[in-house]
């Protein structure tokens, strides 16, 4: 599992559009560049982005602007605005409604590269704490304990366990009810690289059918009649961790289909979006 930064830089300047990237080329930073305010919001239909490096000043609209109609999405990525203006003020102003912090330019690219870092440190933070309030509400245990058994076949399972728990792969668990397939899986998870992420539990033979695509897949605002806000779904919650779907075969087949898309491609689509997302989900 790779730990990369997706930047977006929006700027109406070509020259530090070619320049800027050039300069941050450590092998972590993703970056794209766009040149106008609604093709930002536009690209944070399609992709995810870490850190925004936003120009107050936007040939069409305001930096400022677009600040706010990003503040009001979930998940959001934290922003960074580009200022020229060497008073305190606009910094001081933006950073109120929402920015993470400013930078003036004409700026060093060492220190835009060290704000970047900084900001995709929080927001890092931030996705983890709403993953742990998640993990809570389902009350997953805060710690796993090594499972006890006695039977040889048993310790040739945990032993597999083992093997596969730095894999990125799909693993699929079956057993007799009250076998242990949940412990099973906690046990795999605390093992695994992504084991600093809290694993998400999904009892899917206790969701409502029309409740799934919402549920796991999220809705964007307007959507449906109460939804008022973006929300991100389970799967995207999970992103960095494991999801662990308890009970997938009580799930009515139309919802199996849906949820097989998913695992086939990684690939997902909010609810009222007409745009693929993707996450980094085991």
């Amino acid at each position: 599992m790779t730990d990369k930064i997706k930047i977006l830089i929006a700027d109406d300047d070509p020259v530090l559009l070619k320049l800027l990237p050039a300069q941050l080329s450590a092998e972590d930073l993703l970056i794209s560049v766009t040149e106008s305010g609604k093709s930002v919001i536009e690209a944070l239909k399609k992709e995810v982005f870490d850190v925004i490096l936003l120009d107050v000043n936007l040939p069409d609209i305001s930096g400022v602007e677009v600040l706010s109609k990003i503040r009001q999405t979930d998940n959001s990525p934290e922003v960074v605005m580009l200022t020229a203006d060497k008073s305190l003020q606009t910094g001081v102003e933006t950073m109120r409604l929402g920015a993470y912090d400013y930078v003036t330019k004409p700026a060093e690219s060492e220190h835009v590269e060290v704000v970047i870092r900084k900001a995709a440190e929080k927001r890092r933070l931030v996705k983890r704490n709403k993953q742990l309030q998640i993990a809570v509400q389902q009350q997953n245990e805060s710690s796993v304990v090594k499972p006890v058994f006695a039977s040889p076949v048993m310790e040739q399972i945990y032993a597999q366990a083992e093997r596969v728990a730095d894999l990125d792969t799909t693993l699929l668990i079956t057993g007799e009810s009250g076998t242990g397939k949940d412990v099973f899986a906690h046990w795999i998870h605390s093992l695994g690289s992504r084991s600093e992420s809290p694993l998400i539990s999904v009892n899917c033979g206790a969701l409502p059918e029309n409740l799934f695509e919402s549920e796991f897949f999220g809705y964007e605002k307007g959507a449906f009649t109460g939804a008022g806000k973006q929300k991100i779904g389970l799967i995207e919650a999970s992103d960095g961790s494991t999801l662990f779907l308890d009970e997938i075969g009580e799930m009515p087949m139309t919802m199996q289909v849906k949820l097989l898309h998913f695992l086939e491609n990684g690939a997902f689509r909010r609810v009222g979006s007409t745009q693929d997302r993707s996450v980094d989900v085991r």
